[in-house]
């Protein structure tokens, strides 16, 4: 049902000209796959909060040349070495962040 959701989201998107926002949680191929379907690789798009793979990251960025990823504050985690590799990477020109606040906080914040 996702995709099929995803799937009217791109068409309507494409249709009315205008960006496409998605957010995705372990579903880095099914993403990949229904974009690249669905989407003209000169489509504005982002992946908001990206936390997929460096791999798959850097693959979306080649083939859609609108693709932005969004990436939160988690980047400054000890566990986020690939996203954080990711995000450095990332041309800046396709780079955006994100606060997510209060729930994508950076490491060093603390909530009272």
């Amino acid at each position: 049902m996702q995709q099929d959701v995803l799937k009217a989201m791109c068409a309507l998107a494409v249709r009315l000209g205008k960006p496409l926002l998605v957010e995705s949680i372990d579903a880095d191929a099914d993403i990949g796959a229904v974009l690249a379907a669905h989407c003209p690789p000169d489509h504005p798009i982002c992946l908001h909060a990206f936390a997929g793979s460096p791999d798959v990251g850097f693959a979306l960025l080649k083939r859609f040349t609108g693709m932005r990823l969004s990436f939160t504050a988690s980047i400054t985690f000890a566990k986020a070495a690939q996203i954080k590799t990711l995000a450095f990477d990332c041309p800046l020109d396709r780079l955006m962040l994100a606060s997510s606040a209060p729930f994508h906080r950076p490491k060093w914040v603390l909530l009272c």
